[in-house]
């Protein structure tokens, strides 16, 4: 199996990895993505953008890249963990607003 881009959750590129193999055959996988993927481009932009300018003299090594695209989907998790608990205190608010205004939501 190839993987072409990395996802927002490294849940998600396990679980892909982990369905290269069939019938108790591990299989095998492998990443090959670009530095200006949507991943790196939506939350590790200057990073990505350094390590890209570097890969002009020196080819880039699993390490960096590796380093790379685990901050930025922690970022992303960050940001959507935000999300979740900024929904979750919007509707407790409007829950509140209801109950005071008489009405339960």
């Amino acid at each position: 199996m190839i993987l072409t881009a990395f996802h927002e959750t490294a849940r998600i590129d396990r679980q892909l990895y982990g369905r290269a193999g069939r019938q108790g055959d591990p299989g095998s996988s492998q990443a090959i993505t670009a530095l200006d993927d949507e991943l790196y481009r939506h939350f590790a932009t200057r990073a990505a953008k350094t390590l890209a300018s570097s890969a002009r003299e020196f080819p880039v090594l699993d390490g960096p890249a590796e380093w790379l695209r685990k901050w930025a989907q922690r970022a992303a998790e960050r940001r959507h963990a935000a999300t979740r608990r900024q929904t979750e205190l919007s509707e407790e608010r409007l829950k509140e607003s209801l109950a005071f205004a008489g009405r339960d939501g």
